[in-house]
């Protein structure tokens, strides 16, 4: 089974790009350009991870993006899928702003960052998404996407154990 991505991003100059690197590695994707399709795609459907743009409008054929409606989704997706439960890589091209943001959205469920334009060598968007996924739960991470000393998590009654090579933590 492939693991499925949702991108949330209005800028349809960008959109290749992810495409090509999610193709690459083996990844599908559902696509939202707002808040509130992305709402709707996350309510109905199960994701390995989300790829979010902050910068995005509130509604369908609006216009007006914004970053506050990126982060209120960014806090939408904790309520609707469980805090923590999906991986959210934070996409921007306001590096400063996010900077200034970073505390709040690593409270609000933030996995990472990566800036806009993607760089094509080095820390890479493909990277970044095997980095996040190298946590996940391993039923929902290829073998093949696997570094041999990957996180592996364990739902057990009464919270999520998660083993580090270095340590074992309770969410």
């Amino acid at each position: 089974m492939k693991l499925k991505a949702l991108v949330v991003e209005d800028d349809d100059r960008i959109i290749d790009s992810i495409e090509d690197s999610l193709f690459s590695i083996g990844h599908t994707h559902d696509r939202a350009t707002n808040q509130h399709d992305a709402q709707e795609l996350l309510q109905n459907h199960d994701y390995g991870y989300v790829l979010l743009d902050l910068q995005i409008p509130a509604k369908p054929h609006r216009g007006g993006a914004d970053k506050e409606f990126g982060c209120n989704l960014l806090r939408n997706i904790q309520q609707i899928k469980g805090h923590g439960r999906v991986p959210v890589i934070v996409m921007t091209g306001y590096h400063s702003d996010c900077l200034d943001l970073s505390t709040e959205l690593i409270a609000s469920g933030a996995s990472e960052f990566i800036a806009k334009p993607f760089s094509n060598k080095g820390r890479t968007l493909a990277s970044v998404i095997r980095k996040v996924l190298g946590g996940v739960s391993s039923a929902a991470v290829p073998a093949a996407m696997k570094p041999e000393s990957a996180n592996v998590r364990r739902v057990f009654t009464g919270g999520e154990l998660v083993s580090y090579d270095d340590r074992v933590a309770l969410l």
